[in-house]
């Protein structure tokens, strides 16, 4: 179970548009041996840009996490006890550092950050929460692939 990071189980529920098989809503719940993890998408809604972490000693809002402006910096917040700490990132083109640092993975012959087993893992946890939407049921996250 370790390729998962330990999911062991995962519930998940959405709604697709039926003709172009567009997911419009997807929600889930990632079971581990140690804590669980949910999360809430949608791809067809008014714009909004967010995501939270929340942990056991505080909490991370990430302001634009995915598609950050080109013309002003990005925030955080790191929530830690009763203190707020706000940390702003400079604009960059998070696609070209990408490919630079896939292209320097390559030339100086590295391992990237995340390899093909990671891509496969998370592609198996997708199936088995489209799998969970339709038996209507948690369903038992394995290494079977």
């Amino acid at each position: 179970m370790g390729h998962f990071g330990d999911c062991c189980y995962c519930a998940g529920a959405g709604h697709t548009r039926p003709i172009e098989k567009w997911i419009l809503l997807r929600s889930g719940i990632l079971e581990f041996e140690e804590g669980q993890s949910s999360f809430f998408c949608a791809t067809q809604l008014a714009e909004n840009e967010q995501a939270q972490v929340f942990g056991s000693k505080g909490s991370i809002i990430f302001e634009i996490p995915f598609n950050p402006p080109k013309d002003k910096p990005v925030k955080i917040w790191l929530f830690k006890k009763d203190k707020r700490t706000e940390i702003a990132f400079d604009t960059c083109d998070q696609y070209r550092l990408q490919v630079e640092a896939f292209s320097r993975a390559i030339l100086e012959r590295k391992k990237g950050a995340l390899d093909l087993k990671d891509a496969i893992c998370n592609m198996v946890v997708i199936e088995k929460l489209k799998e969970s939407d339709t038996l209507g049921k948690r369903v038992e996250v394995t290494d079977s692939y």
